[in-house]
């Protein structure tokens, strides 16, 4: 969970799927093999649901996309999605074991910001630069993705961080003054739309709480006089438009035809910098992705599988930081249930929550029975 803030890119991550997770879960075959056979037992329907989708980018990927073993839902990215996946339903069906993963995700995420804001401001000072992670490369980050980062660790503050031994809320509170701060300072609208989503869905259930929110609150105020007193403009919040996102969308479809729109290409190709002016890597929203990547039918298959698992969880603590995830999905992302894109954000705003909260409803079910 660290790398998502501290790894300098997605080739440490994927390392340690590939040479540490995958080769555990290789040689505990028998345990894993036991453990999935619980999981069809306790909540079979989703989980075939699952295994259909990744199926399905497999088969794609393979036939259009022409690679069978490397690349997004390809065969080495069907292998660490597995061994991933069943990590976090080991985690998922320990209700100590996912207080614990979301605390040290609170942790890391907090103390990565406060770390970057202090790198980041000490070098360039305060103007209407937007606020980005240094860990990856300086700048580090784009705005986007570091707004993301600070909001679902935000997310993760008010739910799994209200509870807990004598003196855990005070630092739950700091943390999450600095992460209102870093996602105001990132100042992309797709995270803040995003984190209000989120927050009015756990306001919801947790109307009694409602305090928890003055702490980010407090953050996000201070950024915004800070930039006030330093007579900056802000980086133009609004003025921003739609920042090419529609150009984006509307070249991507252009360019789509035929079979393409039932099964998709089995990849997401760039954009040259001729067409828009710069090198757009993926069409920055991840539905769109899904059905360039694997057409009408694994478009309808992933929500079908997001739809179904959000209704199985969505009166767990994680159904609140999954609503976050969704609403980001519209303004950035690749594939969602791939690793090609670990070091990335969509594994863990999206697929971490959904898998835990899933399994930990199976855990449940199980119990009762």
């Amino acid at each position: 969970m660290a790398g998502f803030w501290l790894f300098a890119g997605r080739y440490e991550q994927a390392a340690w799927c590939l040479w540490v997770l995958f080769p555990v879960a290789v040689f505990n075959g028998r345990g894993v093999r036991d453990l999935w056979s619980g999981m069809l037992c306790e909540t079979r329907d989703w989980w075939v649901l699952f295994g259909v989708l990744i199926g399905w980018q497999f088969l794609v990927t393979g036939l259009r996309g022409g690679s069978w073993w490397a690349g997004a839902g390809a065969g080495k990215d069907v292998l660490l999605v597995f061994a991933l996946v069943s990590g976090l339903v080991v985690v998922g069906r320990d209700e100590q074991g996912r207080s614990l993963l979301w605390k040290a995700v609170l942790a890391v995420g907090s103390v990565a910001v406060l770390v970057s804001l202090i790198v980041f401001y000490s070098e360039i000072g305060i103007h209407e630069e937007r606020f980005r992670l240094c860990w990856r490369w300086w700048p580090g980050f784009d705005a986007v993705t570091t707004g993301i980062l600070a909001g679902m660790a935000l997310m993760v503050g008010l739910v799994a961080g209200g509870d807990g031994p004598r003196g855990w809320k005070p630092c739950v509170g700091a943390a999450l003054a600095v992460l209102g701060f870093g996602l105001a300072a990132s100042e992309s609208r797709g995270p803040l739309l995003a984190m209000g989503a989120g927050a009015v869905w756990w306001l919801s259930k947790n109307v009694r709480s409602w305090y928890r929110l003055g702490w980010p609150l407090a953050g996000f105020a201070a950024y915004w006089v800070l930039v006030v007193v330093a007579g900056q403009g802000g980086g133009g919040l609004i003025e921003r438009g739609s920042s090419g996102r529609f150009d984006i969308y509307q070249t991507y479809l252009s360019q789509m035809a035929g079979a393409e729109w039932l099964v998709g290409r089995g990849k997401v190709w760039m954009l040259p910098e001729s067409l828009l002016g710069w090198r757009v890597h993926h069409p920055h929203n991840a539905y769109l992705g899904q059905l360039v990547g694997y057409g009408a039918i694994g478009l309808v298959m992933m929500l079908a599988t997001l739809a179904w698992g959000f209704l199985k969880i969505r009166r767990s603590p994680e159904s609140a930081i999954l609503v976050f995830g969704l609403v980001t999905l519209l303004f950035d992302g690749g594939m969602v249930f791939s690793l090609i894109s670990i070091a990335r954000w969509e594994t863990l705003v999206v697929m971490v929550p959904l898998v835990l909260g899933v399994a930990a409803s199976g855990a449940k079910v199980e119990a009762s029975v």
